[in-house]
């Protein structure tokens, strides 16, 4: 493990014997047994909180035949073999470097990928290695002084295959690991099977061009033993048995969104006894709600689902001071008692569809002909359907929110930073738009600031109504005398466990 000096008074040599299992498409090929030499050591964590531990073990494998080798433990049907078939191209004649990971108590992994997706992108290791996991769960280490590899075998979901590198210390791969590993990530009871729906299949996802889309959430399904049935119109790319790795089931049904779209949507879904329904697509969050309502199943009110996506209604409630006025034309804009309203408003002015995301359509003007051009073109391209805003253009820094409610307590909440977009600029056009550019996450704001930020948008979350979800929210803030900084306005809010963009502005 590069620097990292085993002494050898700390270290207990043993020799197991391991089978070499290599699977083929048509028949399972054993190869010969490997004899496995294996220096390891394990050193307990210490600090608090601890939430694992970790055992170096270094490998080296050699062919086996001789009757002498029959008196050798056997570690066929262990952990031990999951490594040794992964690390063997490697281990032959060659010394490895493995850490084994260790659990602290008795109990099931939160998610069947848990060390991978964390480990993912360690500057120190090279693969991860997951063993079994028991139908009775993982046990804790054992209390005692223990002699024997396989003892701590029963504890460990998995092993990393370490990276030859020269920053690799015993240190820095604790430190790694405890970064990566700092969360209560072992369950005390199994999670049960659930069975979800979810309407909107999202676009296709190309690895190869460096695409993911929404593949994280269809991948978070599977390790989290999650059933999906996604719910979208006949010929999208997820009916393709090509891609029943990813889904359930498909259900094929006319996602129109009109009047009649809930109806459909719980109709096709009657008596399949899904335990919930949600999104990912912005476009079909009421009607998803609306389903969920008819079906029965979880779901907060579908009027806070209403309020929160339309821009106009939700200023009213969380952001009531600041200046805003409601058109559904550009000729209102001539009508004289829009105009004497408009008298009062300092520009610049922001205008925006009153419902919609990702920014589109918003757009900051400096001058009644602006206003005028810009809210003609939003008629025009469709984006009037719900409403036009029209309010005060708030500058100042922003944040994007994630938060996670469930019966009314924050069970998770991050902060990020976000950079200004084209149309924050000082010599912005109307053709400068809010998309954004770049953002900072964790956000670099003090600790009492990003306290304020919680606290204002969980409140603004409880007061439209929602109890359970996750959520995202994009706000922006400006500093009050006392040096808090207090956020001036809350974005559109998602079904639930559904994250979804809203405007900047």
């Amino acid at each position: 493990m590069g620097s990292i000096n085993i002494r050898e008074e700390t270290v207990v040599g043993r020799v197991l014997l391991a089978s070499d299992v290599s699977d083929t498409l048509a028949e399972v090929v054993t190869a010969a047994p490997a004899k496995v030499s294996c220096r390891w050591r394990f050193e307990p964590a210490v600090e608090e909180p601890r939430f694992s531990h970790s055992l170096d073990l270094f490998l080296r494998l050699a062919p086996t035949s001789s009757a002498e080798d029959s008196r050798i433990p056997s570690a066929t049907g262990t952990a031990l073999e999951h490594l040794v078939r992964a690390i063997r191209p490697l281990a032959e004649d060659v010394e490895v470097a493995t850490s084994v990971i260790l659990v602290l108590r008795h109990g099931f992994l939160c998610r069947s990928d848990i060390i991978s997706l964390r480990l993912r992108d360690s500057d120190y290791v090279k693969l991860v290695i997951p063993f079994p996991s028991p139908d009775s769960g993982f046990v804790p280490v054992p209390a005692q002084e223990v002699k024997s590899l396989l003892a701590f075998l029963p504890s460990s979901p998995g092993a990393l295959l370490l990276k030859q590198v020269p920053a690799l210390t015993s240190e820095s791969l604790k430190r790694d690991l405890t970064v990566r590993l700092s969360f209560d990530w072992i369950l005390p009871t199994k999670p049960a099977r659930r069975k979800i729906a979810m309407v909107g299949g999202r676009p296709v996802f190309d690895m190869s061009k460096g695409s993911f889309g929404h593949r994280g959430a269809y991948e978070a399904a599977k390790a989290l033993n999650i059933s999906m049935a996604i719910v979208d119109h006949p010929g999208h790319w997820l009916q393709d048995e090509t891609y029943s790795y990813i889904r359930d089931e498909f259900i094929a049904i006319d996602v129109t969104d009109d009047a009649g779209l809930p109806g459909r949507i719980a109709c096709a879904l009657k008596g399949k006894e899904f335990d919930g329904l949600l999104t990912l697509s912005d476009e079909f969050v009421l009607p998803t709600a609306k389903a969920a309502e008819i079906l029965g199943l979880p779901t907060d009110p579908v009027a806070s689902y209403v309020q929160a996506h339309n821009k106009y209604e939700a200023r009213q409630l969380l952001s009531p001071n600041i200046q805003n006025l409601l058109v559904d034309s550009a000729a209102q804009l001539d009508d004289p008692s829009i105009t004497a309203e408009l008298q009062s408003f300092k520009y610049p002015l922001i205008v925006k569809p009153c419902r919609g995301g990702g920014s589109r359509g918003v757009r900051k003007v400096n001058d009644a002909l602006s206003l005028h051009q810009v809210v003609q073109t939003l008629e025009e391209t469709g984006f009037s359907k719900q409403g036009i805003l029209i309010e005060t253009y708030a500058d100042g820094p922003e944040v994007d929110a994630n938060f996670v409610l469930w019966e009314g307590e924050v069970l998770f909440c991050e902060i990020s930073d976000d950079f200004p977009s084209p149309a924050d600029a000082s010599d912005a056009s109307v053709s400068d738009n809010f998309a954004e550019t770049l953002m900072m996450l964790p956000s670099r704001l003090d600790p009492e600031e990003l306290q304020a930020i919680k606290s204002s948008l969980y409140q603004s979350l409880l007061k439209l109504g929602f109890r359970s979800g996750v959520f995202h929210l994009e706000a922006g803030y400006r500093t009050l005398l006392c040096g808090i900084r207090r956020p001036t306005a809350s974005s559109n809010l998602p079904t639930r466990g559904q994250p979804c963009a809203a405007s900047q502005k």
